[in-house]
């Protein structure tokens, strides 16, 4: 007869309560590091020499940079907010995915320092 284990008590946060409190309380959006200039096509200008590869990169950059000027402009609206991140994230994504199948990708020829405040 196997041994009895109690289920493990949750102490989180339920979702409900998350929720509530993201509906209730609006947090700032974060804004990029104005002092770091991150350029995905010249950190993996050697590597990611591929046509195909390159264009994500450019893309990626291109986007990144539509993300930051929504989240730096004067009035800032949310809803371009949201949509330049979920144009933004599969790019990420895509790259960090072919880091991970192709690891010898991942050699930069610069540094990619992520930063928000």
């Amino acid at each position: 007869m196997a041994d009895f284990e109690p289920p493990k008590e949750d102490y989180g946060h339920p979702d409900s309560a998350i929720r509530l409190a993201s509906c209730v309380h609006r947090f700032r959006v974060p804004k990029m590091n104005p002092n770091r200039n991150v350029s995905f096509a010249r950190a993996f200008k050697t590597m990611g020499s591929h046509p195909k590869t390159r264009k994500i990169m450019i893309k990626a950059g291109q986007e990144r940079q539509k993300l930051n000027n929504a989240v730096t402009s004067d009035k800032v609206s949310h809803e371009r907010v949201v949509a330049d991140a979920k144009r933004y994230q599969p790019l990420i994504s895509q790259i960090l995915l072919t880091c991970k199948v192709q690891p010898e990708l991942a050699q930069l020829d610069e540094r990619l320092i992520f930063e928000w405040n």
